[in-house]
């Protein structure tokens, strides 16, 4: 947990005094070319929402190459506007944080940041990925990892997204010995979103062949497949996700049950369903249907909000997981009446009052 405080935890970096002017992505011969992987169904992906995020941008370039100058910001816009294209191709509905070299908030760089999750949340997102490529501090360094970050505390959608794409990237973009490493990461990006979301560092700009290499539209354009085949790989598992919930009661509300409504991703593995309310794990009976879960519970909910998480995955093994405060607002179970005053007083006009 202390590797994550230190991974995560970083401070953010200092206002620049300078930055340097864009070096253009041109079409030349790379420095090497990958072996070709065919692209894979990318049916899933018709219909799914996504929300793109190319990291840095306006007064934050983010990482510079000593080697040719090259720009983090340039290099995670370019990917992700041809990723952009290629999802959509796909059926696909996309946002971008930013189409061009501005940052969504000039004045102050956590603002900008929270900007950032908090399109992913507005439109709802199935998926968040913030495209970036790392630096390393000491000069010279050819460190060339490839570091995926999910979101700290989901070890559900966030982190079957993180492994999708890590697998597709390993596959079609880093077919190198070079170290893959997939980590929690408490990144305010992850942090602030409240959907599946993954932080990407595919490559090092600090190395020099890797900048000569994504300074090329062969190199963009190689990522952005294997960002798109990541995707495609993650959807194609229908990940289960829950579009409303209620409380139901029966037998004249001797017996409560809490209704989970699901949007694609069934048949759920029943041996996987947990449901907790304010924190402790839920007894009763679940109940699998065509359109989700109903949780007959083992003891009736006291009124008020209740902190409710329900958490499982489909026979395909992708996760689900769901928090949501729940009102219990049930009625009395019997009324008491009182007569006041218990003799009427005819002058007044009243003669009962309950």
């Amino acid at each position: 947990m202390l590797l994550v405080a230190v991974i995560g935890c970083q401070t953010l970096p200092p206002e620049p005094e300078y930055v340097p002017p864009p070096v253009p992505i041109i079409d030349i011969e790379p420095p090497f070319r990958l072996d070709d992987v065919p692209l894979p169904d990318m049916s899933a992906l018709a219909g799914r929402r996504i929300c793109i995020d190319p990291g840095h941008g306006g007064r934050w370039p983010g990482a510079v190459a000593p080697s040719n100058r090259l720009r983090e910001s340039d290099v995670n816009l370019e990917v992700a506007l041809v990723l952009r294209d290629l999802l959509r191709a796909a059926g696909a509905q996309v946002v971008l944080t930013r189409e061009a070299d501005v940052a969504l908030d000039p004045s102050n760089l956590s603002r900008d940041l929270a900007a950032r999750a908090r399109m992913a949340n507005e439109m709802d997102a199935e998926a968040f990925i913030s495209v970036h490529h790392n630096a390393h501090i000491v000069e010279g360094s050819g460190k060339n990892d490839l570091e995926v970050y999910y979101k700290l505390g989901d070890a559900g959608p966030s982190l079957d997204l993180a492994q999708c794409m890590m697998r597709e990237a390993a596959l079609r973009v880093r077919q190198d010995p070079e170290p893959k490493r997939l980590l929690p990461g408490n990144y305010r990006v992850l942090r602030d979103a409240r959907v599946p979301a993954v932080l990407m560092e595919t490559s090092y700009l600090t190395n020099a062949r890797t900048a000569e290499f994504m300074a090329t539209r062969y190199g963009v354009e190689k990522e952005a497949h294997g960002l798109a085949s990541g995707l495609a790989a993650y959807f194609a598992l229908d990940p289960p996700r829950v579009t409303a919930h209620s409380v139901l009661e029966y037998a004249n509300g001797r017996t409560q049950a809490l209704e989970f409504r699901l949007g694609g991703g069934l048949p759920l593995d029943s041996e996987t369903l947990e449901l907790r309310i304010d924190g402790e794990l839920a007894g009763g009976m679940p109940v699998q249907n065509d359109g989700g879960v109903t949780w007959f519970l083992g003891e009736i909910l006291p009124n008020g909000p209740r902190e409710v998480a329900f958490f499982a995955r489909n026979t395909r093994g992708a996760s689900l997981a769901y928090e949501a405060a729940v009102p219990v607002n049930r009625p009395p179970a019997f009324m008491s009446v009182r007569q006041h005053p218990e003799e009427p007083v005819r002058a007044s006009g009243i003669e009962y009052l309950f």
